[in-house]
């Protein structure tokens, strides 16, 4: 593995199916490794209902449906209590805690308040382009010496904060997130603190955080986020993951009804993804106004700009308006946010996720024809683009495979066809494509006769890279021979693939893995190592 963040491969359903049984006797010899000895047991017996995904940092494997089953405290609760900011719209109460879209639609709610803390939202990119982000992370990233409140950026990878922790800001990982935290609670606010995809589990109140910085658009923390992402872009689906990941990070700041505290939102794509009317409808009503208020006032903040004040000071009176207190500002938010409609869900995506549920649940109950149609009737009735239709055709196209291979691979090829960012079916359009294979010539051997070359239509491919070796190896399979010797060539990647690269169905979970992931990332331990020595047999 290359350690890149954006290197991406999902393993083939078909491979993953067809070689589960040889995974499970890999990971069983490892099961006592720190890895995965916790999330072992749970998914042991349903790891042919998984999914396993590549990256150049990891590996992660993770059940498409959760054992909520393994937990019989929740699983069988006659009455369950969840609170969240985000209940109305989320896939994950549906498809990942089994709740139902009508609960979802009906939450228990406190009409007597429709709001609750003070943001004031800038964008300061508005106001004028010499605020763009590289200006602003060199403004707030730089330490400042007896300042009187904590400054915190949230940025969607370790990546995107090289620079701000080449001016001196506090980059915080897995193991100092907490102590990072502890240090803004006790007043010591110098140092500017950026965390790393942490958009939700860390509370920062009053004065640990007054000045809160989004930087660019958030991004998935799994790789099945990523994964869906990528295929996925510009989707409604995608727009509403975005908007609920945007709103649990300016949650980080506010956590009271009398706190306050202003957030910046830099970065391009993240304000592309925020201010436009389309998008900010798959916010919450609440955040929906705070964001048209940070649009108004920064219109009067431009006013200032076109009569000759500095965009710099501009900015800084705006957030000094709320820093200081000042009553007319409060008033004018109060005013504002007291005019917010009631909220409402999104019944339509609601919908969705509950028919992708029980197609889930067909599968894992062995319908997989029933489990078929449900994800065609998503992809004929609930998809607005060619994208979504061929990832829900995919999905049914995994189902279908363990009751029909060949009417799964017409479908996985249909897929392909709406949605290029998909797996590409084995074979060219469902057919058999022959492909050339090199004659070579055959040594006479003791007690045997000569054998002839011959020209084999190998259907598919199968290829590992070691990237320790630079070497690959290949298996093929091709119909049945009368002669052994052939099917064994043993001949180049390039010249096995029709179109002349590494074909995406490359498998290199079972040589190349750093660190495993069974429903949530772990970190690279003595496993990896083991994995590299042990072959699955065939």
């Amino acid at each position: 593995m290359n350690g890149a963040y954006d290197a991406l491969l999902p393993v083939p359903y078909w491979d993953w199916i067809d070689h589960s049984p040889e995974v499970a006797k890999v990971l069983s010899r490892n099961a006592a490794s720190s890895d995965i000895k916790f999330a072992w047991p749970l998914i042991k017996d349903m790891l042919v209902d998984c999914d396993c995904l590549v990256s150049g940092t990891g590996l992660e494997i993770f059940p498409r449906l959760p054992p909520l089953s393994a937990f019989g405290s929740y699983h069988k609760a006659a009455h369950r209590v969840f609170m969240s900011a985000t209940v109305l719209d989320d896939s994950f109460l549906i498809k990942g805690m089994g709740l139902s879209d009508k609960t979802i639609q009906s939450p228990l709610t406190f009409y007597g308040e429709k709001w609750s803390g003070e943001k004031m939202v800038l964008i300061p990119s508005l106001l004028s382009e010499t605020l763009d982000r590289s200006a602003l992370v060199e403004r707030f990233a730089k330490p400042l010496r007896g300042r009187k409140y904590g400054v915190v950026a949230l940025v969607p990878s370790f990546k995107g904060a090289a620079d701000w922790k080449g001016y001196g800001a506090v980059l915080a990982d897995k193991a100092t997130i907490d102590s990072e935290v502890t240090r803004l609670r006790n007043k010591e606010w110098d140092t500017t603190l950026v965390a790393a995809n942490r958009y939700d589990g860390i509370d920062l109140p009053d004065n640990s955080c007054r000045i809160l910085i989004l930087d660019s658009r958030p991004r998935g923390e799994s790789f099945f986020d990523r994964h869906q992402e990528k295929c996925l872009a510009d989707t409604d689906v995608i727009a509403a993951k975005t908007a609920r990941t945007i709103e649990q990070g300016m949650g980080r700041s506010v956590r009271g009804e009398k706190d306050y505290s202003v957030i910046l939102l830099i970065g391009p794509d993240l304000v592309s993804a925020v201010r436009s009317q389309e998008a900010r409808t798959f916010l919450s009503s609440q955040t929906q106004k705070q964001v048209e208020i940070g649009l108004t006032i920064a219109d009067f903040a431009k006013e200032d700009i076109q009569k000759g004040e500095k965009p710099i000071h501009s900015l800084f009176g705006l957030i000094n308006q709320c820093l200081n207190r000042d009553d007319g500002w409060k008033d004018y938010y109060v005013g504002h946010m007291n005019a917010i409609a009631d909220p409402s869900a999104l019944p339509k995506s609601l919908e969705i996720f509950a028919l992708e549920l029980k197609a889930e649940q067909a599968a894992r109950e062995g319908r997989y024809e029933d489990a078929a149609k449900l994800s065609q009737n998503l992809a004929d009735t609930h998809s607005t683009s060619d994208a979504e239709k061929g990832w829900h055709l995919q999905e049914g196209a995994r189902h279908l495979y363990r009751s029909s291979k060949v009417e799964s691979e017409k479908l996985q090829t249909i897929a392909h066809r709406k949605n290029p960012f998909l797996l590409r079916p084995r074979t060219r359009a469902g057919t058999m494509v022959p492909l050339k294979v090199e004659h070579r010539p055959v040594e006479k051997e003791s007690n045997s006769s000569a054998l002839t070359p011959m020209w084999l239509p190998y259907r598919w491919m199968l290829t590992h890279f070691s990237r320790n070796s630079g070497s690959a190896s290949t298996q093929t399979t091709s119909k049945q021979h009368s002669t052994s010797s052939a099917r064994r060539s043993d001949l180049p990647a390039k010249d096995l693939t029709s179109s002349g690269r590494r074909d995406r169905t490359t498998t290199g979970f079972s040589a190349t893995t750093l660190h495993f992931s069974l429903s949530a990332r772990a970190r690279s331990g003595s496993i990896a190592q083991r994995l590299r020595s042990e072959k699955p047999t065939r």
